[in-house]
């Protein structure tokens, strides 16, 4: 980059794009993946599914209907299960981040630890923008005391979805939790004892947003979602991040910086609602 001359072995390779851009190396993907782990990303909670097309669709049984095998007696008929169709259409979503060309004097590691960053903020806020707002969907039910948590796990809850339940909110809604006590002047929520900046209610992990991306009701209370998001989103994603980077195409050239797009392609369904 400093020179104008691209080795072979270097950390950037020479794009065969006819504006002469560079292609950020694979090894950034690496860096996306450890830095995600710094970001509360939804992705970690719901279903991933990859695709090989834009859009299509999938038939499945509802883990909660699930029935018994018919017990078959000679020439009786086998009944069939209740299916449901998803349909899903992958959106494009898409950012590009300018570095001033000064950056570059840095080693070209710092740069890509730059990159990796901006990349994981963008794709984990997108991403977790797009499961709420499924999320957001779902039938709304007033909780005002800790009972009525317990209750939605024990009885609204079918039981095959207590094992994998989790429980999401913001940080008025943590901060709410986390100051409860009981009787015994304890607090209701415990630390997961190997990750002590975990929290646990009811042995339920609470899984903490920031109120900037997952803000308050219209009422002033907080959002709660109690369940199984693994079973109730599936997220359909196409192919890997695409990263190009170019110092001459664009805007690039005219205000000399070093510019990264970032395209990511997924779509966000609701599955079991229950």
């Amino acid at each position: 980059i400093r020179t104008g001359v691209v080795n072979e072995a270097g950390p950037l390779k020479e794009s065969t794009d006819e504006n002469g851009g560079y292609l950020v190396p694979e090894d950034v993907q690496t860096k996306i993946n450890e830095y995600r782990r710094s970001f509360t990303s939804l992705r970690d909670y719901v279903d991933v599914r990859n695709v090989v097309v834009p859009s299509g669709s999938e038939v499945f049984e509802k883990t909660s209907q699930l029935t018994p095998l018919t017990k078959m007696t000679e020439i009786e008929e086998i009944k069939g299960s209740t299916f449901e169709k998803i349909s899903y259409a992958v959106k494009n979503f898409g950012g590009i981040l300018p570095v001033s060309r000064f950056l570059l004097q840095d080693t070209p590691e710092n740069l890509l630890a730059y990159l990796a960053k901006w990349f994981v903020k963008k794709q984990v806020v997108t991403e977790n923008k797009e499961i709420l707002a499924v999320l957001n969907s779902f039938e709304k039910k007033a909780i005002t005391k800790v009972d009525e948590i317990k209750t939605a796990m024990n009885v609204t809850l079918d039981p095959i979805f207590l094992e994998n339940t989790k429980i999401i909110t913001n940080q008025s809604g943590f901060n709410v939790l986390d100051t409860l006590k009981d009787k015994n002047n304890n607090y209701l929520l415990q630390p997961v004892v190997n990750e002590p900046t975990k929290r646990l209610l009811s042995g339920k992990e609470v899984v903490v947003l920031p109120d900037t991306h997952f803000p308050k009701e219209t009422d002033g209370s907080f959002p709660l979602y109690v369940g199984d998001v693994h079973e109730a989103v599936r997220l359909y994603t196409l192919n890997t991040l695409e990263i190009l980077s170019t110092d001459v195409g664009g805007k690039a050239f005219a205000r000399n910086s070093y510019d990264t797009r970032l395209i990511t392609r997924f779509d966000v369904k609701a599955v079991d609602k229950e």
